[in-house]
């Protein structure tokens, strides 16, 4: 969060790039700031580093990039869509 209270904005990430969003904010407590607006359901805010970033500036996110995921569920070894079961014995 950013900018003094009454001109607050966050950074979210949007194809790539940061997308700053002014935001209304309601009750502070504890390190806790509640968002009344300004926000989408599912936007990915950016928590750490907004001092350095700047509306539009292209940004990466930590781990693997999307393309690079495999195509399984959570527990798949190969993508298959079926579980790993226990292997047959060798004769």
């Amino acid at each position: 969060m950013i900018g003094p209270a009454g001109a607050r904005s966050v950074f979210v990430t949007a194809e790539g790039k940061a997308a700053q969003r002014k935001v209304q904010t309601g009750i502070e407590e504890a390190g806790r700031i509640q968002i009344l607006s300004g926000l989408t359901l599912g936007e990915k805010v950016i928590v750490s580093g907004q001092e350095k970033l700047k509306d539009g500036m292209e940004i990466r996110l930590p781990g693997p990039p999307p393309e690079k995921q495999g195509k399984g569920k959570p527990g798949e070894k190969d993508g298959s869509g079926k579980p790993d079961g226990p292997k047959e014995p060798s004769k």
